[in-house]
């Protein structure tokens, strides 16, 4: 069976490959121009952190509560392993 390498999935499979081939590593690149370069403004920086950090920590989704219902809200929270309710 032929690999179809216009799927996404398969582009950027193949872009891997090459930048491993290449031994390039993007993010590495990418922390070492923020730790070296003095000219880069903080602001930029932190949009650098925070772009990056969407690959690594989940985002909160939002809920929109309807408290017409009459049901009571419970909240569940994960602190350190321990779960708690409230």
């Amino acid at each position: 069976m032929a690999i179809n390498m216009n799927k996404p999935t398969n582009r950027a499979a193949e872009l891997m490959i090459r930048l491993k081939r290449a031994k390039f590593d993007p993010l590495e690149e990418i922390l070492d121009v923020l730790k070296k370069d003095p000219d880069i403004k903080s602001m930029d920086k932190v949009r650098v952190c925070q772009e990056l950090m969407g690959y690594i920590y989940p985002k909160m989704k939002a809920y929109e509560l309807d408290m017409k219902a009459g049901q009571p809200v419970v909240f569940n929270f994960k602190i350190d392993g321990q779960s708690t309710s409230k």
